[in-house]
Parts: structure tokens; sequence; C-alpha cells
């Protein structure tokens, strides 16, 4: 693989734990955005510097996440450019089981 510097893009997937839990994009991490906007993340050593991709649902879910990223520096956050469901469907080699990695 011949990702662009910073390595590969780590994707922050703000569906349902319980969505994610069943399927999810393979080395994805969990994220919620809180009452208050602010996301929570994997520590930003994790995003700092690399691509970070947003998987979502809902739109303002993903705008608000995205601002909350660029707030603490990310450069530019991208978003999954359709439904997990229809990514799920067009690339299943690239989703894996809650149950494995």
């Amino acid at each position: 693989k011949n990702w662009p510097h910073g390595g590969p893009p780590l994707v922050l997937d703000l569906r349902s734990v319980e969505s994610f839990s069943e399927r999810r994009i393979r080395g994805s991490h969990h994220a919620v955005v809180g009452e208050d906007g602010v996301l929570t993340t994997p520590e930003r050593a994790a995003w700092a510097g690399r691509t970070v991709v947003l998987v979502a649902d809902d739109t303002e879910q993903a705008s608000a996440a995205a601002a909350s990223l660029r707030g603490a520096g990310a450069k530019r956050p991208l978003f999954l450019a359709e439904p997990f469901a229809a990514f799920a469907a067009a690339r299943p080699f690239l989703t894996a089981a809650g149950s494995s990695s």
C-alpha cells in the first residue's frame, strides 16, 4: 500500500454503537459527538497529521464532528460520500462484523 504522507487515513465512525458493533469499516474507531458538539475521539496523537475520514448516517452530526476536529487542529476532515449501507454493499471486503477486526 502506498499511502500519502501521514500513512493511512484514520476512520472515525459516528454511527450508533449498535450499528458500529454490527458492521464497520475495517480499522475504524467509534467516536461520539456529545450534546455540547464536542467529538470524543481516540487520542489526538492518533489523528494529528493524518487524514481523518468521518462515517455518519446524519450530515448534521458529521458537520459537528468535522468542526470539532478542525477546532482541535485537524487540517481537513473528509466525509464518506455515501451511506454506510451503500459502502458496505459495494465493498464488503473493506468491512467487518463487529466480532472481527
